[in-house]
């Protein structure tokens, strides 16, 4: 048996499944959760509005090759970009972090929840423009969804973050 193999053998890591399970499974149950979620999802999109009259982040974002645009694509806030998933994401992510304005966490490590918002956002936005290529997605997404979605990532990086350091420099 070749390593590729075996290693396919091995049970899956409790932490993982367990993270899908509460992913795909647990029902959000808490008004003010998803109140703080809606908070954090405009506190992120402000953030990102401010990102784009600062210094040269404007020029850190857009499509690889200037001029294309993704049909149905995420629309980033604020521009006329029209992006595929993943530069979507990662220019979502650029503009709510850029500053350096938003959300942290304390714990073992510091990080800022609300750097999912950018990859949840353009992804769901993505999902929901392109519905003959998620057919097997149901219910539509909604912003709903998304809020959902990020009460889950701030719970899952609150948790894991509290008792991990991931800066191995000072583990």
């Amino acid at each position: 048996m070749d390593d590729r193999a075996t290693s396919l053998a091995r049970p899956t890591d409790r932490l993982l499944t367990d993270i899908a399970r509460y992913v795909y499974q647990y029902e959000i149950q808490s008004p003010p959760a998803v109140e703080r979620a809606q908070i954090a999802l405009l506190d992120a999109v402000g953030c990102a509005m401010e990102t784009l009259s600062s210094g040269d982040c404007p020029s850190f974002i857009g499509p690889f090759v200037q001029g294309c645009t993704t049909r149905r694509g995420f629309r980033l806030p604020g521009t006329a970009f029209e992006l595929g998933p993943v530069e979507g994401a990662f220019d979502m992510a650029v503009l709510t972090r850029y500053l350096d304005h938003n959300d942290a966490f304390p714990g073992a490590e510091w990080g800022h929840p609300s750097d999912k918002i950018g990859s949840i956002l353009p992804v769901a936005d993505w999902l929901s423009r392109n519905p003959a290529e998620t057919s097997d997605i149901t219910p539509p997404l909604t912003v709903q969804t998304v809020l959902i979605a990020l009460v889950k990532t701030y719970e899952l990086q609150g948790c894991v973050q509290i008792s991990n350091v991931f800066d191995f420099d000072r583990a």
